[in-house]
């Protein structure tokens, strides 16, 4: 069976003959035992010493873990497949109906046609190029769109501007993509992308959730009063003082950077 000891402010787990008797155990001390319990995995041989801050933070940081993936990124995974049926395919000539009537009209421009895009600054997105030459100088996001002249920048668009369906409602594409071999499987990737876009938008995940912020917050609170508490009263730990302090640092750098997203508010 296993147990847990203590000897100088310091657990040790460790295989050994009896248990601890859990009944009765509550607040932090109960859950530091319960966890030093049934968390011994180390040889008595090869013992290791874990001060229980350390222990603490290791089991939040899993169950932390097991919550993310089971709750967040199996709905992710599970989304790809819905949009996979056919029932479910939705195209940009449903969301902007107008291109459906241009459709015919418009002339065939491939993406390596070099003589026509020496004379014409156009970029593709959903199937469908559009003229940027006199645009260029006023685009918000600055000179950057130059780069992208001439290319298929749909998931580019797509992941970069807020409302980007209302920005194509309110252009006229000046020529259709060409299928050719590598537009053909330029469509099905951006198809597949556009799609699952479309999906999330739909279910919210793009809404900055007021939830989300304090459930973050708090995790992240969490982690870096349990850093101190270790920092101050445990220091020989160094090491896994250090990897509680990185986790904080690199979990608020993943704030800011989804803050960026507009994932916190909308206007940011």
């Amino acid at each position: 069976m296993l147990t847990n000891f203590t000897h100088e402010n310091t657990t040790y787990i460790s295989n050994g003959p009896e248990w601890q008797d859990l009944q009765g155990c509550c607040g932090i001390d109960g859950l530091l035992k319960f966890v030093g319990t049934y968390g011994g995995i180390i040889e008595h041989d090869n013992m290791f010493a874990l001060s229980q801050p350390c222990i603490l933070y290791l089991f939040i940081f899993f169950m932390l873990c097991i919550i993310h993936n089971v709750l967040l990124f199996d709905s992710y995974h599970h989304e790809f497949d819905y949009i996979q049926k056919k029932e479910n395919r939705k195209f940009i000539e449903d969301i902007i109906p107008k291109l459906a009537k241009l459709k015919e009209t418009l002339p065939e421009i491939a993406e390596d046609d070099e003589e026509y895009h020496k004379t014409h600054k156009v970029i593709a997105v959903n199937g469908y190029w559009y003229n940027v030459k006199h645009f260029i100088p006023y685009h918000p996001g600055g000179p950057i769109i130059e780069k992208f002249v001439g290319a298929d920048v749909t998931s580019s668009f797509y992941g970069m501007h807020r409302h980007p369906d209302q920005i194509l409602s309110e252009r006229t594409p000046v020529a259709k993509v060409k299928l050719d071999e590598n537009a053909i499987r330029n469509k099905e990737i951006n198809a597949d992308y556009w799609n699952l876009w479309h999906r999330y938008e739909e279910l919210g995940y793009f809404v900055p959730s007021q939830l989300w912020l304090y459930r973050t917050l708090f995790c992240n609170t969490l982690i870096i009063v349990i850093a101190a508490y270790s920092i101050i009263h445990y220091p020989q730990e160094w090491f896994f003082n250090g990897v509680m302090v990185g986790t904080f640092i690199v979990q608020q750098g993943f704030l800011t950077h989804d803050g960026g997203h507009r994932l916190i508010h909308p206007d940011t």
